[in-house]
């Protein structure tokens, strides 16, 4: 008989959460390689350098480090957020 008492319940769930923010957190971190293997491959090909001038730059220093997206559908919406809270924040400046 397998032992029900609070205390492994409890136990079982902590386990349970932490399985899954570890697989999370692997998605996150997978996401993000794949997006700057895929900004590093764009920016050869086109020829940019990695400064100010690449179309890029804000993605790579700004949104992606903080991203918590798993798909690009998720990224959209992080990078729409992040634009949105930047053209506030110079409205507020003027």
């Amino acid at each position: 008989m397998i032992d029900q008492n609070d205390s492994y319940i409890s136990y079982l769930i902590t386990k349970n959460r932490s399985e899954y923010y570890e697989q999370r957190k692997k998605k996150i971190e997978k996401f993000r390689d794949r997006r700057l293997t895929a900004i590093n491959k764009l920016s050869k090909k086109k020829g940019w350098s990695f400064g100010d001038s690449n179309p890029y730059f804000n993605d790579v220093f700004n949104i992606l480090p903080n991203t918590q997206a798993t798909n690009s559908k998720e990224y959209r919406k992080e990078r729409r957020k992040y634009e949105k809270d930047v053209i506030s924040k110079f409205n507020l400046i003027k």
